[in-house]
């Protein structure tokens, strides 16, 4: 899905007047995720140590982090109703929380709806600090025309052969799910959770919304769980290491953890845990500092 040159006037706009707040709006892949600018394509082979080769586009860079301002008092109110939910993923009642762009109050996450039909910004209200990126719903294709995965084996990178047959988790589904959606097409027995999932795609038995850092919603283990471009490849601060013993929670003994891109950042939150859960990773190169990890749970045959 691609970013309209009017949508980015439009993030060029907010981040002037970010500016005026005497705040710092990075230009980063994270704000503008689908961009045609980044269009990622690896070249075909590489060894068992690598991940299929460089890519092209910009390193990996955190969405943009802020004291929570509102949304309202400045911005004006959104267009149509604007619902809050909690880090579980439970809507908040008006009655609680009448209006979710205001300041301050509980730690929540809200979408804001994109202009001409264009994606909407998610916001998500954590101790009192906010971060917003844009929606996203990649598709199979997409995801594989970025060399985020691969269909048949390649290096390091997760392919599509390797989960046939297999229970497999999207840690980073977006507003509807529509990579678990194509894996699922393929005969994938694949799940998905996301912070900011829609109500539509909620309701089916396989997708669910909820932070990755407060829990991981499903009862069941999982073969592969992967993350593509979500949470944990920018950092989650404070909330590294608790995503990611929720993660492991869910795999099974042997089950893989897959995440791409890395930036350095996340490497060095994340990097810390993993060397005290045991198990192996096996880190490849994906661009510039950004790296591939395959994490493979301890326990396995």
């Amino acid at each position: 899905m691609s970013i309209s040159r009017k949508h980015e006037r439009r993030v060029l706009c907010a981040g002037a007047l970010l500016l005026t707040w005497g705040l710092v709006l990075p230009i980063s892949r994270a704000a503008d995720p689908d961009s045609d600018s980044w269009n990622e394509k690896a070249p075909d082979g590489g060894g068992s140590g690598d991940g299929g080769g460089s890519t092209t586009g910009p390193p990996a860079t955190s969405p943009t982090v802020s004291p929570s301002q509102g949304t309202g008092p400045t911005a004006g109110p959104p267009v149509g109703g604007v619902v809050a939910y909690d880090m579980h993923g439970n809507p908040i009642p008006s009655s609680e929380l009448p209006d979710p762009t205001a300041p301050g109050g509980p730690d929540r996450v809200f979408v804001t709806p994109g202009q001409n039909g264009g994606p909407g910004t998610v916001h998500v209200v954590r101790d009192g600090k906010e971060s917003t990126f844009a929606e996203t719903n990649r598709t199979l294709q997409q995801q594989l025309d970025r060399r985020f995965l691969s269909e048949k084996p390649n290096g390091n990178l997760l392919s599509l052969d390797e989960l046939k047959g297999k229970k497999v988790l999207d840690l980073a589904a977006g507003t509807q799910g529509q990579t678990v959606r194509d894996l699922r097409d393929q005969g994938i027995d694949a799940y998905g959770m996301d912070i900011a999932l829609s109500d539509q795609a909620k309701d089916t038995d396989h997708l669910r919304r909820a932070d990755l850092g407060t829990t991981v919603p499903f009862d069941q283990k999982f073969d592969v769980a992967f993350e593509l471009y979500g949470g944990l490849s920018y950092g989650l601060g404070d909330q590294t290491g608790k995503a990611f013993e929720n993660v492991v929670s869910r795999l099974k003994p042997g089950g893989t953890l897959y995440l791409v891109p890395l930036d350095k950042k996340a490497q060095e939150q994340l990097l810390p845990f993993v060397e005290k859960l045991g198990g192996k990773l096996t880190r490849s190169p994906y661009h510039g500092d950004d790296e591939v990890w395959r994490i493979v749970m301890p326990g396995g045959a």
